[in-house]
C-alpha cells in the first residue's frame, strides 16, 4: 500500500467468501498482494453480508509489523427480507408469497382489481370505514389458474369477473359496487376519512384523493409501488403501545429484518431519496409511508388498535414535503425489474 491508511467503504467481499473463507490473501485485490500475505488468519471476520466498510492501516514506516485490518458491518445498511405479501384487490387482505415479480409497474398481480362504487364511479377503501372498512374482512388471492379468487368473511369464493360477486358485493354494503380490473392510465379517485390527529397535516377532514399519486397508474396502489416495513420498527411500536401490533395492519409488500441487533426506534424513518437493492431488484426509495385510519381498523381475527396511529403521531412523524404526518414504513420505485425472495438480502446504499 502507497498511503498509510486506505478505507473502502461498502467493499463487495464475496469472493473473500467464496474462495477461502477467513483466508487472508482473499482479500489481495482490495489491500494488494504484498499486503494480504502480512495480514494472517481471518478467523474472526463475520462475512454473512456483503456490504461492510474495511479499514487498513500498515506499520508506521521502517518498523516492523502487521498490517493492521478491521472490518466493521454497517449498522444500517443490511437486511433480509422476512415477509413478503400481495393484494389482488385494493383494500381487500392479500396473501403470503415466497417470492415477488417486480417491474417498474410494482408488484405482479398487486391491486389489479378494486370495488368501484356505480353511484360516485369512485374506487371503494377502506380509509373510508363508514361504509367501506368491512373491505378488510373480504380476501383476494392469485390461483393456480392465474385468476383472482375472492373471499367473503363467510368463506363463499368467486372468481374476480364473476356477475355473482359484483351482487354479493353490492349486498354486504348496501349500495351498487362492480369488482373493475385497473385501466392503465385512467385517472381514479377514492375517499379517505382522517381521524383527529393532533400535529398532522389531514385530521377530522373527509378528503377525496387520488390513485397512484407517486408512481404509474398500473395498478390501484394509493400512492407507490412498493412499500416496505423494517420489523424493528414494528418491534418498537409495540413497545410503545404495550401490545403486539401485528404487522398485516400496515399491509406492507416486504418485510425486512436487520442483519444485526440494531438501536431501538424507527430506523426507517430517515430513508428519504435512498438506493437500495433487494434480491436482483433496484430500488429507489422515496421516503417515510404516511399512516391512516385502516392501521386501526378491525380486520380479520385482529380487533380495533385505535392506539396505533396516536403512538405514530407522537413518536414518528415525519415532514413528507405536501404537510407533516404519522409514518410507518417506506415507499419505493423499481428501477431495476426482478424477483424478490424470502431471504434475500436488502442492502441500502450508501
Amino acid at each position: 500500500m502507497n498511503d498509510h491508511s486506505r478505507t473502502l467503504t461498502t467493499a463487495t467481499l464475496n469472493a473473500a467468501e467464496a474462495t477461502a473463507r477467513g483466508d487472508s490473501t482473499a482479500l489481495a485485490p482490495l489491500v494488494g498482494q504484498r499486503d494480504a500475505k502480512n495480514l494472517g488468519p481471518l478467523t474472526s471476520i463475520d462475512w454473512t453480508y456483503l456490504h461492510l466498510e474495511l479499514l487498513a492501516t500498515p506499520p508506521p514506516q521502517g518498523r516492523g509489523g502487521r498490517l493492521r485490518l478491521q472490518v466493521r458491518r454497517r449498522v444500517s445498511d443490511a437486511y433480509e427480507v422476512i415477509g413478503l405479501w400481495r393484494y389482488p384487490v385494493k383494500s381487500m387482505a392479500g396473501e403470503a408469497v415466497e417470492a415477488v415479480e417486480l417491474d417498474v409497474d410494482g408488484v405482479a398481480g398487486d391491486r389489479q382489481w378494486g370495488v368501484r362504487d356505480l353511484d360516485t364511479d369512485r374506487l371503494a377503501s377502506a380509509k373510508k370505514p363508514r361504509p367501506f372498512g368491512g373491505l378488510l374482512d373480504w380476501s383476494a388471492r392469485i390461483t393456480d389458474d392465474g385468476t383472482v379468487g375472492v373471499a367473503s368473511p363467510g368463506g363463499q369464493t368467486w372468481t374476480a369477473g364473476d356477475p355473482d360477486l359484483d351482487i354479493a358485493l353490492s349486498r354486504a354494503f348496501d349500495r351498487p359496487l362492480v369488482l373493475s380490473p385497473v385501466e392503465a392510465g385512467r385517472e381514479e379517485t377514492y375517499d379517505s376519512e382522517w381521524p383527529e390527529i393532533p400535529g398532522t397535516a389531514l385530521s377530522e377532514v373527509e378528503v377525496e384523493l387520488p390513485v397512484a399519486m407517486m408512481t404509474e397508474r398500473a395498478s390501484f396502489v394509493d400512492l407507490a409501488a412498493v412499500h416496505l416495513i423494517v420489523e424493528e420498527s414494528v418491534v418498537h411500536l409495540s413497545e410503545l403501545i404495550g401490545a403486539e401490533v401485528p404487522v398485516r395492519r400496515f399491509r406492507p409488500t416486504a418485510l425486512l429484518r436487520s442483519s444485526i441487533e440494531a438501536v431501538p426506534g424507527f430506523l426507517d424513518l430517515a430513508w428519504v431519496d435512498r438506493v437500495a437493492t433487494a434480491g436482483d431488484v433496484g430500488l429507489h426509495i422515496g421516503g417515510p409511508a404516511p399512516r391512516c385510519v385502516m392501521t386501526t381498523l378491525p380486520q380479520g381475527d385482529l380487533g380495533a388498535q385505535r392506539e396505533v396511529l396516536q403512538a405514530l403521531a407522537e413518536h414518528a412523524r415525519h415532514d413528507t414535503g405536501t404537510g407533516v404526518f404519522a409514518c410507518l414504513g417506506t415507499y419505493a420505485e423499481v428501477t431495476n425489474p426482478g424477483t424478490v425472495r424470502l431471504g434475500d438480502h436488502f442492502v441500502l446504499a450508501d
